[in-house]
């Protein structure tokens, strides 16, 4: 997915296995794949305990509810696009990282399965609050990153990137999440009648750069504020 570590939560997740744990990994990478075959709703603590090779009471020591697997499965998503962005942040050139790395993960919506455990724990999270509250965090952290990276390419404190390109960060999420949705309807959740996933990720790609030419141009608006204030 596109989520990551290293940010400030707004609400604190639920009690998780430690997923730095090899085994816990194993485990986890495990119900993940159950997840993706039976959807949120049809897996039961039971069915994900024999899908990971592991008695129900064993099980529940790792993973004491489906609500601490999604954390968990946040939490490592979250480890994995934190080194992407961490990468991004010491980039000699971030504009051209961050574009890279919207296009990769664009792709992969429409070639893995993960976009449609994602679009079904999102809409989990709608009527979940537990879920919908590591959701928030998550969105938030999201935010977060993109704006510290808006600050390098726009040459703004990170504070007044904030102020003036908070809408262009939420619509970078929107775009990706939707090219999520549309990776789900093209692996046949949909029906027919789309667009083609070749001719979609160029649309969406033009539009991401149709943003980040704008972010790019609050620098010249920002040098020249610089200048007439000298």
């Amino acid at each position: 997915m596109f989520i990551f570590t290293g940010m400030t939560m707004q609400s604190p997740l639920p009690n998780i296995a430690d997923t730095t744990d090899p085994r816990a990994d194993e485990i986890l990478e495990r119900v993940r794949e159950a997840f993706v075959i039976k959807g949120f709703d049809g897996s039961s603590m039971q069915w994900l305990a024999k899908a990971a090779g592991m008695s129900a009471g064993n099980f529940y020591r790792y993973f004491p509810s489906k609500a601490a697997i999604i954390a968990a499965l946040i939490a490592r998503d979250m480890q994995d696009v934190h080194q992407d962005f961490a990468a991004l942040n010491s980039a000699p050139d971030p504009l051209a990282g961050l574009r890279d790395l919207l296009a990769h993960r664009i792709s992969d919506h429409f070639h893995g399965t993960d976009a449609r455990l994602w679009a079904e724990i999102e809409a989990v999270a709608a009527r979940d609050s537990e879920i919908g509250q590591i959701g928030k965090a998550m969105q938030t952290g999201i935010h977060d990153q993109i704006i510290r990276i808006f600050s390098l390419i726009s040459g703004l404190s990170e504070a007044e990137a904030q102020l003036r390109l908070a809408a262009h960060a939420d619509a970078l999420m929107v775009l990706v999440k939707g090219a999520s949705i549309r990776g789900c309807q093209s692996h046949g959740v949909a029906g027919d009648g789309l667009a083609g996933p070749a001719e979609f990720q160029r649309v969406i790609m033009r539009l991401i750069e149709t943003l980040l030419a704008e972010v790019v141009a609050t620098s010249s608006d920002n040098e020249r504020s610089r200048k007439q204030s000298l």
